[in-house]
Order: structure tokens, then sequence, then C-alpha cells
């Protein structure tokens, strides 16, 4: 499909560049502006929603503070093992891209070409 059809730029075209730099590089400016426009909505609807920790509450804080005493252990003990998890992919997908070929269960499609 079109990523820009008045810039005549495909999805496969991005998709083709050799770094995320380049990639960005080819959006057109509009394109940027509509990406950053949607990110301040978000944004924007999720402080109207919750105001920011700085105001009110604490940074993170999605709800786990106020959870019950006894439900606190088992949402520790996931947030431990969703840390290790973020770890070992950061540290797979170093590893792949310094040394190529040491994970081989990492689609190419991840590394740089």
């Amino acid at each position: 499909g079109d990523l820009s059809s008045s810039a005549g730029l495909s999805f496969a075209d991005v998709a083709g560049a050799s770094s995320p730099f380049e990639a960005l590089s080819m959006v057109p400016p509009a394109g940027i502006n509509q990406i950053l426009f949607v990110i301040g909505a978000v944004e924007g609807y999720q402080e109207m929603r919750q105001p920011h920790f700085i105001y009110e509450g604490l940074p993170g804080d999605l709800g786990a503070a106020r959870a019950k005493d006894e439900a606190m252990p088992r949402l520790q003990a996931v947030e431990v093992k969703n840390g290790r998890l973020a770890m070992i992919g950061i540290a797979s997908y170093v590893s792949a891209t310094l040394i190529p070929g040491s994970v081989p269960a990492m689609p190419s499609f991840f590394l740089p070409h």
C-alpha cells in the first residue's frame, strides 16, 4: 500500500531502507506531523483520564499501588518476570546484531541489512 500517495511513497520503499533513520527521512514532513499529532492526542487523552504523576499519584501507577495486600506478591512476581523477559529480549537483539547467527530464532527482518 501507499504510505504517501502525494509523494509516491509506499510502505515497501520505507521497509527497504538500510536504517531506521533513513526510513524516517523518507517520510514527508506532513506524515511526521500526523504521527506527532496522534501521539499528542493519545497523551492528552491519558492526561484527562489520569493526571500526570507530578500533580497526582506516582510514576507508572497503573493501579497496582491500590491493589489489595494479598494481590501484591503476585503483581510483584509478574513485574519481575516481565522485566527479565525484556532484558533477555534486548540481550538477544544485541547479540544477534554483533555476532551474526548467534540467535538462530531471530527473524532476519529484525536485523540491520
